[in-house]
């Protein structure tokens, strides 16, 4: 089905999609599952993208929710961490894991990880976590060593890599403030029916992920999924095939965008602007077509969302796009807001940017929020 969209209304429907415009998930599982998977290398600026997104969701809460197993860290879709609910992650990663092992194999020649040596590894970390108990990165890093495995830089970082692809092992509870490991046996429940069914059937798997991409990160290219799954340009074609008939597309300056279509053409009121961790959805999920969130032309067209992080490591979006940066320092009851703005925020603007200043704060614990703009 053939929709007539521009730019704007491409970048106004993607936020409704992917949860800012109008959040409504109803707990950060429902969140994940929506979304298909969430990136998450960066734990607690991962925990605010999922509060943005659950209305009156605190911190606490999704850090209960991720330690008490509700949502299952690890390796999938890509070489990062990602949260993905516990009765989707084995399907996502027989589906996903080949194509990440494949983009990790010059790092694997590099630390020495042949055959022999990463099933020495998962021998290692299925005794030491054999128990179910978790263990802290450096307890496991400890056993690795006591048994002559790779432990210690690049090696060992990628051996764990590995084993969380091969459904080995995922991160566990937080021990403290400590990332711990855990065996994925052991914190994930067998899937349901239909989904354990998914694992095994890799077109429907790949179907399945399709579908659930364009629904919550659309409208979107199939250059933008290619990249966000770590998928071949074939097993986009297929799966589209397959799903095709739930989507609608739009062709938007010479690229077609694919997305569910909407019960409704919400927008969020002029001026709105959201506070997004540098990993949100928002930003990763649209490797291709990311110019649309960009500053207007004129405003900072050299700007660069990828590479300018610096002290900065978060974006601040205005109206769906690109207008600065952001960080956060917490002081004892506040938290304390300082953006690096591409444009000036005076008036309306301004309002809307302490708005988001005071939400990010309640979702904190409350916190007072105190906020200073310079341009960058």
């Amino acid at each position: 089905m053939g929709v007539d969209l521009d730019e704007t209304d491409v970048v106004h429907l993607r936020l409704l999609k992917v949860g800012l415009a109008r959040p409504g998930d109803a707990d950060p599982v429902a969140a994940v599952r929506r979304l298909g998977a969430v990136q998450s290398q960066d734990y607690e600026p991962a925990i605010w993208s999922l509060g943005q997104r659950v209305p009156g969701l605190r911190a606490a809460d999704a850090e209960r929710c991720f330690d008490d197993g509700g949502l299952v860290r690890t390796h999938v879709l890509r070489p990062t961490w990602h949260f993905a609910a516990p009765e989707d992650i084995r399907w996502l990663l027989a589906l996903t894991a080949p194509r990440v092992h494949q983009l990790n194999a010059y790092y694997y020649r590099r630390g020495g990880l042949d055959s022999a040596t990463l099933a020495a590894v998962r021998t290692v970390l299925e005794r030491t976590l054999g128990d179910g108990e978790p263990r802290t990165r450096k307890q496991v890093f400890a056993a690795l060593a006591a048994a002559g495995a790779p432990a210690e830089g690049l090696a060992g970082h990628y051996a764990l890599i590995h084993a969380e692809l091969e459904g080995v092992v995922c991160s566990g509870p937080r021990i403290g403030r400590q990332q711990s490991y855990q065996l994925l046996e052991a914190r994930v429940p067998p899937a349901p029916a239909a989904e354990a069914a998914l694992a095994a059937d890799p077109d429907a798997a790949r179907a399945e992920l399709v579908q659930r991409f364009f629904a919550s990160h659309g409208p979107a290219t199939a250059l933008d999924l290619r990249f966000w799954a770590s998928l071949t340009v074939a097993d986009v074609r297929r799966g589209l095939e397959a799903v095709g008939d739930r989507l609608a597309s739009a062709v938007v300056g010479g690229r077609t965008f694919w997305f569910e279509p909407p019960a409704d053409h919400y927008r969020a009121p002029s001026p709105t602007v959201h506070l997004l961790q540098a990993y949100d959805e928002y930003v990763v999920g649209h490797a291709d077509s990311k110019d649309l969130i960009l500053p207007a032309q004129g405003e900072e067209p050299d700007y660069d969302l990828w590479g300018r992080r610096r002290r900065f490591n978060g974006v601040v979006v205005l109206d769906g796009r690109v207008a600065g940066d952001w960080r956060r320092k917490i002081v004892r009851d506040r938290v304390l807001i300082e953006v690096q703005a591409l444009r000036p925020f005076d008036g309306a603007a301004a309002d809307a940017l302490h708005a988001a200043a005071d939400e990010h704060g309640r979702f904190l614990g409350d916190l007072a929020a105190e906020v200073t703009v310079a341009p960058i």
